[in-house]
């Protein structure tokens, strides 16, 4: 699990801006997450960054790593 989490980190952290990663933050704590506390345009604006992350990529790494993890259960 910690794996796929610091998958997605870099990912995100590779794929988005720095000046848009410091708005995702700034909205995440100010709403605590719930998504019912945004406005309708900082969701269109959360939406819009994260089109920017590659996805397939994404689930590329993810899957490998799982792959790797069940190999070593074995």
């Amino acid at each position: 699990m910690f794996a796929v989490a610091k998958i997605v980190v870099a990912r995100v952290g590779d794929d988005i801006a720095e000046k848009d990663r410091k708005y995702l933050v700034t909205v995440l704590k100010t709403s605590k997450g719930d998504p019912r506390k945004l406005t309708a345009s900082e969701r269109r604006e959360l939406l819009k960054i994260l089109r920017q992350v590659d996805y397939k990529k994404l689930g590329r790494e993810v899957a490998a790593a799982a792959a790797a993890a069940k190999l070593l259960k074995r």
